[in-house]
């Protein structure tokens, strides 16, 4: 009987690399890497109709914000 150990932390840098590979996106935190619920049409309608709020406050002069979609992975500039 063989046993795997699942290595548990991971550097960020390795993280991004393992994310360019994959076909599924995950999340990072705090040097664990967990797969996320793929989104749904509704929940990227919603998201959209949100930052497209945000924008508009901003260009009216309300308080600034940086609206940004929660389903961005980040990538390397």
């Amino acid at each position: 009987m063989s046993s795997s150990a699942r290595r548990l932390h991971y550097a960020y840098a390795e993280y991004l690399s393992l994310e360019d590979e994959s076909s599924i996106r995950h999340e990072y935190l705090d040097g664990e890497i967990y797969a996320m619920a793929g989104g749904t049409p509704d929940h990227a309608a919603l998201a959209a109709a949100s930052v497209a709020c945000s924008a508009r406050r901003c260009h009216e002069g309300a308080a600034p914000s940086a609206p940004i979609s929660g389903s961005a992975s980040p990538r390397r500039a």
